[in-house]
């Protein structure tokens, strides 16, 4: 099993924590809402109460509340027709339009490079944690409702614009896919991501958005060890492994830094791998334990 920066593999960084051993042992990836993201500008979009235009649109349900406050605030708009009269008016059903919406968007976020050291520091514990490897066939597969692609890194942002908000549903026009668009500051991420929203093709849309969705276990085919992960850490993922049979076909890979490419270069680690890197972790465990007791 060669890993490659290609369409067949995508690449979750995590650190070793109750999350991520949540994926593997329960077959699970949680969907998070917008506001949650490391990106303060998440699923945004430019909004124009002159927008007309646009071929996207997004559905959400309302509630009665939702539609009194949106009615008041258009009405006290159309009481101040110049722009610049509204007193913050259109910013405020701008900011309760918008946060609203975001309760019913889950976007769980990948990668489709595994050798990024930015990634490894940002998302893995500064490569103290490791990159769950994904069929991109077999997860798309077997995720279910879900809208998917690749991040779309731009200068601007779409415009949208509330069109619509009667029969328990909202309608936003966009100029373009608004959940699939994020700064270009960002790009070096590489990211693909999964989208869930609303059921946009019911009459009714379902309120109760799930956002912890099950996917097919041997969607996992390998999993990438941070360089500074703890044998004890190292331990338990290669036990959780070795005794699960949905898992036995998992590969696992060491990550080393490549100060001559700036990247994080991986080899394969077989059975009799994984021991020769235990063995190797716990003797500097041993002389680190030294070195303090002499300090102290």
């Amino acid at each position: 099993m060669q890993l490659k920066n290609d369409d067949k593999w995508l690449f979750k960084y995590t650190s070793f924590n109750i999350n991520a051993l949540s994926i593997i042992t329960n077959n699970k990836l949680w969907f998070g809402e917008p506001d949650i993201q490391n990106d303060p500008n998440e699923a945004e979009f430019l909004f124009n109460l002159k927008f007309k235009g646009g071929k996207t649109y997004f559905k959400f349900p309302v509630s009665k509340d939702f539609e009194k406050e949106i009615r008041g605030l258009k009405g006290m708009i159309g009481v101040y027709p110049n722009e610049g009269d509204y007193f913050g008016v259109d910013k405020e059903l701008e900011y309760y339009l918008k946060a609203y919406m975001r309760k019913y968007v889950g976007i769980c976020s990948f990668s489709i490079r595994f050798d990024d050291i930015l990634m490894w520091s940002h998302y893995a514990d500064s490569n103290g944690g490791m990159c769950i490897v994904f069929n991109k066939e077999k997860l798309s597969r077997s995720l279910i409702q879900v809208e998917s692609g690749k991040v779309d890194y731009v200068t601007t942002f779409p415009k949208g614009n509330l069109v619509d908000y009667r029969d328990n549903v909202g309608c936003v026009r966009l100029s373009d896919n608004f959940l699939f668009k994020k700064f270009r500051n960002w790009s070096s991420e590489d990211e693909y991501r999964f989208v869930i929203v609303p059921n946009q093709n019911m009459p009714t849309l379902d309120v109760n958005l799930k956002r912890l969705r099950m996917f097919s276990p041997e969607s996992i085919e390998g999993i990438i060890v941070g360089s500074k992960m703890s044998h004890s850490h190292f331990e338990t993922l290669c036990n959780l492994l070795l005794f699960n049979p949905q898992y036995t076909k998992v590969k696992l890979f060491q990550s080393i830094k490549d100060i001559n490419n700036n990247v994080m270069n991986v080899q394969i680690l077989d059975k009799d791998g994984f021991g020769t890197r235990a063995n190797i972790i716990r003797s500097v465990e041993k002389k680190e334990n030294k070195v303090k007791s002499k300090r102290s």
